[in-house]
Parts: C-alpha cells; structure tokens; sequence
C-alpha cells in the first residue's frame, strides 16, 4: 500500500504549510524510536524551549512515555512528513488536569519553524482537545518565547498570560 493510499484509509489529515505540506495524525506507540529521532534533530534552543532545561536525548522511558496515549486523557498529535510518515517534524500534547481542563505543549523541528507546523499542530490538538470536552487548556513556556506567544495569541481562542517564575510563565486558553 502507497503512503497516499494509507493516508487515505487511517483518515489522516494532510495539510498544506508555507514550506512542505504535513501530514497530521495521532502518535502511536511505536512511535518512540521516530520521536526520539525527531528530538534528536532540533536544536538545543527548540529542545530548552519544550523543556526548560539543557537536554540532548530523550530516555527510551520518555519517549515510550509521550507514545503511550490513550487520546482521551493524554494524548498527541504528530506533523508527519506525508511521504515518510516516521519522519516527525513537530509535536502537540495534551494531559489532563480535570473533567475540563488539559495541559497542553508543542515542539516543532527548527527546520519548520515558521512554516505553518505548529499552527496546524495547535489547532489539532485544540479540535481533539475540544471534541473530549476540554474547555480550559493551560501551559508554561519560557517568557522570552516569541514565536510560541504570537502563535497562542493569533489563535482566534482567548488567550491569556498568567506570572512569570523565573523566567517561565503560565498561560491559558479558552476553547
């Protein structure tokens, strides 16, 4: 079966950016050598941004730990390379707080920035996330992110910033 054809049939969504059109889909399990890959090619900058800290590896732990998703109360979506879809080039997460309320986080391969990934990613989890009843979705990203505070604030969702804590600041958005 041709990648086009097992887009087709999983019902995956393939969405055209400014650079190379992705394809999003929901991670798998088996995802966590591709995830780990995909962290491995973002730079130090993109990988302190996701974690707060220096971080060159993802654990065999970790990335089993992000895969390993029930999509109700955690959950992921991937921006696949349509022709490869191993190939990850951003991811959104989500874990649930309460009945209502998820915390959500994105990283996206430097690559792609800028490209529309992280916007198609963001309004795909927001749609997931919606869809399980989530109202309320929070998060922390350091205060000195730009491009994560311009994507959250053109969202079309109510945004806002709650305190910054050295250097990290909590926000929220409102589905």
């Amino acid at each position: 079966m041709s990648t086009r054809d097992e887009i087709r049939e999983r019902g995956l969504c393939e969405a055209p950016s400014r650079g190379a059109p992705v394809l999003l889909r929901a991670i798998a399990a088996s995802d966590a050598v591709n995830l780990r890959a995909f962290h491995a090619r973002c730079s130090a900058e993109t990988q302190y941004r996701r974690f707060f800290m220096h971080k060159p590896h993802l654990s065999d732990k970790e990335a089993e730990y992000f895969c390993n998703v029930d999509m109700r109360d955690r959950g992921a979506v991937v921006a696949s390379d349509p022709d490869s879809l191993e190939r990850i080039h951003g991811i959104g997460h989500w874990d649930s707080l309460t009945d209502d309320q998820a915390e959500i986080a994105f990283a996206v391969e430097d690559d792609v920035q800028g490209l529309g990934v992280g916007r198609h990613l963001l309004n795909a989890v927001l749609d997931r996330t919606r869809a399980l009843g989530f109202r309320k979705l929070t998060g922390s990203m350091l205060a000195g992110n730009g491009p994560m505070r311009h994507l959250f604030e053109t969202s079309g969702y109510a945004f806002s910033l709650g305190e910054i804590d050295c250097g990290v600041q909590s926000f929220s958005l409102a589905t």
